[in-house]
């Protein structure tokens, strides 16, 4: 017996990212380079003739079952209801039930946006059977999926990770316009370590924003026409004496990091060589060691490792507080960096290919 479209079931695979640079820095408005990788979550739907989502969710060996009406609804609220609330409240309509099997390569809880990724790929999946007469842009998806991710539980994650996946793409974002810039990749080979120590997200993301929100603060008091975006290295000094201490070094990273950013944005527009990127990353990881203080000694004696192995240049990558580094090496020496990573103690490292979509 032939299957009707409707019945047929269907597939969607959606990436982790990298952020190379701009690391806590997407959620106080300035600028981030990240990339998409060759990691994936896929979900796979077929109809079941039922009136609920029933989802697999392979990786952890556990389920859901979502009513297509959330007023039946009655657990705690998690990704999947904030989902559903978000793409109803955008006007979708849901009235076919599914099997879905989720299941992905993307290491838990790291700093690859193991959670986005998942988010996104769900939402993709609402909007394809509850507008299944519309094609959302890629901006209109990490708009949805932030929403359900960040907006809905007031959580204080930026854009970065929606808009990046969404694009599948080696970006630049200015996160004040929300526009993007797609960016060509002069690396020559990408290593992600994976530390085993657990990340700390909201932990560190609270605290980090705090900080630097106190910090601008207390500038706006005595210049309210400042501007963030448009601070060089002699502000750092200027205000220094004005904010508390508790937040200045959260300051000296805020702008610093930015500075480094445009940096290696005008790089990535000349294609550079790869080390010219790596040393920028170095420097980069320096500011979040020491002055947001994310990166637990472990990885940082990680990255040393992979340093005097050959890579180019090694950071933290996401939040922080443990999770995953990224390493840029020549082709050649790809193999050695991973191997002192996982001399160093990284419980797994390897190769990544940024995506192109």
């Amino acid at each position: 017996m032939l299957l009707t479209k409707s019945e047929i079931p269907f597939q969607i695979r959606v990436p982790g990212r990298v952020c190379f640079f701009g690391d806590h820095q997407d959620y106080i408005g300035l600028p981030i380079i990240a990339a998409a990788i060759d990691r994936f979550i896929t979900l796979t739907a077929q109809p079941n003739g039922l009136d609920c989502f029933n989802i697999t969710l392979k990786n952890t060996n556990t389920t859901r079952r979502i009513p297509l009406s959330l007023k039946d609804f009655t657990a705690q609220p998690d990704y999947f209801f904030s989902g559903m609330a978000v793409m109803l409240n955008e006007g979708a309509l849901f009235e076919k039930g599914y099997d879905l099997v989720l299941e992905g390569n993307i290491p838990m809880n790291a700093g690859l946006s193991s959670s986005t990724a998942l988010v996104t790929a769900w939402i993709k999946f609402l909007a394809a059977v509850g507008f299944p007469h519309l094609t959302p842009t890629n901006d209109q998806i990490a708009t949805w999926s932030h929403r359900a991710e960040v907006g809905f539980f007031n959580q204080p994650g930026g854009h970065m990770d929606h808009i990046t996946i969404a694009h599948q793409r080696l970006i630049c974002l200015d996160n004040t316009t929300f526009a993007i810039e797609l960016l060509n990749s002069p690396l020559e080979s990408v290593v992600i370590a994976e530390s085993g120590v657990e990340k700390k997200t909201l932990e560190v993301l609270k605290n980090a924003r705090n900080y630097i929100e106190k910090a601008i603060q207390s500038v706006k008091s005595l210049n309210p026409e400042f501007l963030l975006h448009k601070a060089d290295d002699s502000d750092v000094e200027r205000y220094m004496n004005a904010i508390d201490p508790m937040y200045r070094k959260h300051w000296y990273a805020a702008i610093h990091n930015h500075l480094i950013t445009q940096e290696a944005l005008q790089l990535f527009r000349q294609q550079p060589a790869a080390d010219e990127i790596g040393r920028l990353m170095n420097t980069h990881q320096h500011i979040l060691e020491n002055y947001i203080e994310n990166t637990p000694r472990t990885l940082s004696l990680m990255m040393n490792s992979a340093r005097q192995n050959g890579a180019y240049g090694a950071k933290i990558v996401g939040s922080g507080g443990g999770g995953v580094m990224v390493a840029l090496c020549s082709k050649d020496n790809s193999s050695r960096v991973i191997k002192a990573f996982r001399k160093a103690g990284a419980v797994n490292a390897y190769e990544v290919q940024l995506l192109n979509a």
